[in-house]
């Protein structure tokens, strides 16, 4: 009740300006600007708080000015009414609120939730009431029964589904606060989601109540859906350690890339192809998967010590991921440098997760382990193979030749001419050209 209004923080809305009472008219059409509710006082206009004339519940005095209008736009009287006076009543009239100014503002907020990008973007699908209930579905006419599939007793809206049915209540109060239970079951969609942007109600296993909560929401949804679409038994008591566990995740991700960034500093740096020592040939290679046609390529470049080039490679393999892709460009780059000859190389490769495998190997029951194990073998040969990770803009040359392999007959070609496209990169890497790369110091 007490709250300053000139400070930036949320203002409830009993704490908001309110013309005085009329004698012979109201203040017409003054705008109230309902989006987060920060607008300094009028001077010569009361706090709508000091003219109640019945004190409303906490929860109803911490409201947002939002949470009282109607998805129409209009005043929603019902919550009004019976705390103000008739003069108070027409004084509000006379206000006209904003309702577009919410959405906005609402996002930036829903957008500084702590939680993944997913589940952000669907707290804004929920405060829309753009999720896809069965009384949403019937409204839409796509099915004849809007009952909530988990308890079949009730219409399933937006809050039924995510809060009121019975087993969904049963799994919020194991994360509340006893105390607030009243108030968290009590509010509408609009008022539900701003509550608990704006305020901790949980227990002490709720670390981060803005956290749990959204976890909590795209969890029951989630479950929920399993249940409509997969036949899904459900049990509360898994989903319960589901979002405890995905929350302390989420925690715990959050705070190392804090420590991750305050013991880092970003900075951009010169990158380019640079040739291998005298005795040595350098093979770069790539893979690329194009995804409107579903097919995947690699290639690779072999280049000596002046940066002359010797051969380069593509191979069209069909269907596969980008790892897939990306561990055969190593595979071919290799066999093909043995059955030329050279037992002297180097090898770059843009993949981090791709050398990873191969350096610290992989389950066999990994999708990757037969490319895993061949390439392993291939290394230990009787020859000397150093492989390196390299940034994007030194492999430029095989990312090139992934590129093409896109568009060559299926199976491993190689080349001993260059392609035409690749003469300005070769040309490049004579010429010793740098990039900027933005890196982790």
């Amino acid at each position: 009740m007490e709250m300053i209004c000139r400070t930036k923080k949320l203002t409830p809305a009993l704490n908001h300006s309110v013309p005085p009472p009329p004698t012979t008219h109201v203040v017409a059409y003054k705008r109230w600007n309902n989006a987060d509710s920060m607008d300094i006082w009028l001077p010569t206009y009361a706090k709508l708080i000091d003219s109640v004339r019945n004190q409303p519940p906490e929860n109803i005095v911490n409201m947002p000015v939002s949470c009282f209008i109607t998805s129409s736009g209009g005043w929603d009287w019902s919550k009004i009414d019976p705390y103000v006076s008739t003069d108070v009543h027409n004084s509000i009239a006379a206000i006209l609120p904003t309702i577009n100014d919410r959405r906005s503002v609402s996002w930036s907020k829903i957008w500084k939730w702590p939680v993944h990008e997913r589940i952000r973007s669907f707290i804004w699908l929920i405060a829309h009431g753009k999720i896809l209930t069965n009384s949403h579905r019937l409204h839409r006419k796509l099915t004849d029964n809007a009952m909530c599939p988990r308890c079949g007793r009730e219409e399933e809206t937006a809050l039924h589904a995510l809060r009121d049915c019975d087993s969904v209540a049963d799994l919020w109060m194991r994360f509340l606060n006893p105390q607030r239970w009243n108030a968290f079951f009590s509010l509408d969609l609009c008022e539900w989601i701003e509550w608990n942007r704006r305020v901790h109600v949980g227990n002490d296993i709720s670390e981060n109540w803005q956290t749990t909560f959204g976890v909590a929401v795209w969890h029951i949804w989630k479950n929920r859906n399993l249940i409509v679409f997969e036949n899904h038994i459900p049990n509360m008591h898994d989903l319960f350690f589901q979002i405890l566990y995905m929350v302390k995740d989420t925690l715990l991700c959050k705070e190392t890339m804090g420590n991750m960034i305050s013991k880092s500093s970003k900075a951009f740096r010169m990158i380019g192809w640079k040739p291998p020592d005298r005795e040595k040939v350098k093979c770069n290679v790539d893979g690329s998967v194009f995804e409107s046609t579903n097919t995947a390529g690699c290639g690779g470049v072999v280049r000596d010590a002046s940066g002359n080039f010797i051969f380069s490679f593509g191979h069209r393999l069909g269907s596969c991921d980008i790892i897939w892709a990306e561990l055969n460009g190593i595979l071919d780059g290799l066999e093909l440098l043995w059955c030329k000859g050279f037992r002297s190389v180097t090898l770059e490769c843009d993949s981090e997760e791709a050398l990873e495998l191969i350096k610290n190997g992989t389950a066999d029951n990994h999708p990757c382990s037969g490319l895993v194990h061949c390439i392993r073998d291939c290394i230990n040969r009787c020859w000397n193979v150093d492989l390196q990770h390299v940034y994007r803009e030194a492999n430029r040359a095989a990312d090139l030749m992934a590129k093409l392999s896109l568009f060559i007959p299926e199976g491993l070609q190689s080349f001993d001419a260059p392609h035409a496209e690749l003469w300005s990169i070769l040309s490049s890497g004579l010429s010793s050209l740098l990039l900027p790369h933005l890196c982790v110091c």
